[in-house]
């Protein structure tokens, strides 16, 4: 992770924050990691995608997925 620690006021801003905290910041960082592919998807050529086994109109439609939209797999 970050080699940088934490800023005081964080404290005050996670400190009423349930258990369940973790377990929401890691979907937020899959959601995030999810849009980011995507992104790079929708911008890949033919020929990219052709090497990656996705036609350009499966490319298009998972591009335009939502981010919290994810397949049960990927949230573990």
């Amino acid at each position: 992770m970050s080699q940088y620690h934490a800023l005081p006021h964080t404290n005050a801003l996670t400190s009423g924050l349930s258990m369940q905290t973790p377990a929401f910041f890691a979907q937020l960082r899959v959601a995030l990691i999810v849009a980011r592919t995507r992104r790079g998807l929708s911008k890949m050529d033919n020929s990219v995608l052709e090497d990656i086994g996705l036609t350009a109109d499966q490319a298009a439609f998972e591009a335009s997925r939502s981010f919290w939209d994810i397949a049960p797999q990927c949230k573990n």
